[in-house]
């Protein structure tokens, strides 16, 4: 299917091209993890509250599925994962619905703003750097800076002279 060209200027062109390379997305070919995807096994709780069911836990980053939906986020938690398309789907264009989707996903990419995701990168760093240098710390406590040394002739004798019973 041929694609559609939009025009614009190209300072745009550049700029949405440079966020697209700074992210490392290559737009002609979709990375294989983000093709392995498995649908959601989740059910909605009837009761929902997003103040509540927050839980904030390390996640390795190859284990965050992307999903995309176009309901807004106000809108029920049910309709919007029932709607939801994992990211690769907004990724190659084949029918007339997947340009809409790659416009969009396009769209996304121009918003991005990237000194956010250099924040981001900056702040994974230094909690990399603290998680290291703690764990280094722990493993220094476990060990101990030389052989323990012991006097039997002295413990002996100051059990002897303990008459605190």
């Amino acid at each position: 299917m041929p694609r559609k060209i939009v025009k614009g200027n190209t300072e745009n062109l550049n700029i949405l091209n440079s966020k697209i390379k700074y992210i490392g997305f290559e737009l002609e070919k979709v990375p294989e993890f983000l093709k392995d995807f498995e649908p959601l096994n989740y059910r909605v709780p009837k009761v929902y509250d997003e103040t509540t069911y927050k839980i904030y836990k390390y996640v390795k980053i190859k284990d965050i599925e992307i999903l995309i939906t176009p309901k807004d986020r106000l809108d029920e938690l049910s309709e919007r994962y029932k709607l939801a398309s994992p990211l690769f789907t907004y990724m190659k264009p084949e029918t007339n619905e997947d340009i809409e989707k790659y416009a969009y996903f396009l769209k996304m990419i121009n918003q991005t703003n990237v000194l956010d995701i250099e924040n981001i990168e900056k702040e994974q760093k230094e909690f990399e750097k603290a998680k290291s240098e703690k764990e280094s710390k722990a493993k220094s406590k476990e060990k101990l800076s030389s052989n323990p040394t012991f006097d039997i002739d002295q413990i002996e004798r100051d059990a002897l002279n303990n008459f605190e019973i």
